[in-house]
């Protein structure tokens, strides 16, 4: 016991100091907290899914809502919040507002504010038996649906991050019926057809082994929120933190403060580990044969006039697309978007750039963010 005691003492010691940490109240804001905070105002809509998912959407404006539609949708395990908590400059989704658009902040089926079904219980296994394919070929085209009749605007301008410009991409690939509801689409580091990912924890979240391990222990949803007690943790040991994820936001390529704590509390939105497999697909390999969203024989044959999903051909994209990426990402390689933009039908290109400052998640949280410039340029001639 003796030899053990200075061990404890040591326990105790690195225990009290990480319970001590004091984290910053906005770590603990709804998103509607967080706009408020900046002087924003935001209507919380719930829609529903032809599958019976309730999804929600944001809408966030200063007096009252004016200007043309623009849906901003998040990564892959992110949520609304993402475009509105940037703690070292004004978000995104802010910068929009101002620039005199009305701005739509998307949800993805399952996360923290689409959580919740019809007639399903969202403890089910039912429940979370969907993939991106599915926020991609339903859920976003839902909310462009409804962001129209909302707004009686003809067409929505898009701007999605990581996976949320990839699954629009995604679909104009294969000519999904809301192209004719886009009036351009802006992809903001987000992949195409092929992905050389060098994030060492996004290559072991989506290794195969590490996902075979969530379905062995019956896990259905991953990426959520982690403990007040972990996040404490990141703010105590900060080199620690800077280690595990610098390859996903490098606070130092700005010298922006190292507000992990608080990214860590507020961006995770959630993720079924059913998409999580769907999704490890693109990530690292050759991609030139993964089809398009299969939505069962009968609507293949409705949407796609075949049983089978077709491989998505980039070159024949009709929308307007714009390609946006940072020098410095290693999750969405400048290369790769290159490639991207190689394949794709440059008629409908209206835009590409790939150096700007910014690593992956220097688009959403940065304090630079020089790409916004091009963003407000893209938007004020195409949307």
């Amino acid at each position: 016991m003796k030899k053990l005691l200075p061990f404890l003492v040591v326990f105790l010691g690195i225990y009290l100091y990480i319970e001590s940490q004091e984290l910053p109240p906005e770590s603990f804001y709804t998103i509607e907290e967080l706009c408020q905070t900046k002087g924003y105002q935001t209507q919380k809509h719930s829609l529903t899914t032809l599958d019976g998912y309730i999804i929600s959407v944001f809408r966030v404006f200063k007096d009252s809502p004016k200007g043309k539609p623009v849906l901003m949708m998040h990564g892959m395990s992110g949520s609304a919040t993402n475009f509105v908590m940037n703690p070292n400059r004004k978000g995104p989704a802010f910068e929009l507002v101002d620039a005199g658009y009305d701005v739509w902040l998307g949800n993805g089926r399952g996360n923290v504010y689409s959580r919740n079904h019809t007639y399903l219980d969202t403890s089910s296994v039912e429940f979370w038996n969907w993939t991106a394919a599915d926020i991609g070929s339903i859920d976003i085209p839902t909310t462009v649906s409804y962001i129209k009749n909302v707004t009686s605007h003809q067409k929505v301008a898009y701007v999605g991050h990581s996976q949320g410009g990839a699954l629009m991409l995604l679909a104009l690939a294969v000519n999904h019926p809301v192209e004719n509801d886009i009036s351009v689409a802006v992809s903001l580091a987000g992949p195409g057809p092929k992905n050389s990912c060098k994030s060492r924890m996004l290559n072991f979240y989506t290794s195969s082994a590490y996902i075979s391990v969530l379905e062995f222990l019956g896990v259905l949803v991953t990426m959520e929120k982690p403990s007040v007690f972990y996040a404490k943790t990141l703010q105590a040991f900060p080199t620690y933190t800077h280690y595990l994820a610098w390859d996903r936001y490098d606070f130092t390529i700005h010298s922006d403060k190292p507000h992990y704590a608080y990214l860590t509390l507020q961006f995770p939105g959630g993720i079924s580990v059913k998409s999580l497999r769907y999704v490890s697909q693109f990530f690292n390999n050759d991609n030139s044969k993964v089809k398009a969203f299969d939505y069962g024989e009968q609507r293949n044959l409705q949407i796609y006039g075949s049983k089978d999903p077709p491989v998505p051909d980039y070159s024949k994209i009709k929308t307007k697309v714009a390609l946006f990426g940072g020098k410095y990402d290693r999750i969405i390689l400048p290369a790769d978007i290159e490639y991207l933009y190689n394949v794709t039908n440059k008629d409908s290109v209206v835009h590409y750039r790939v150096d700007y400052e910014e690593d992956h998640g220097g688009f959403t949280f940065s304090s630079n963010m020089d790409y916004l410039e091009d963003l407000l340029k893209v938007l004020e001639k195409h949307s």
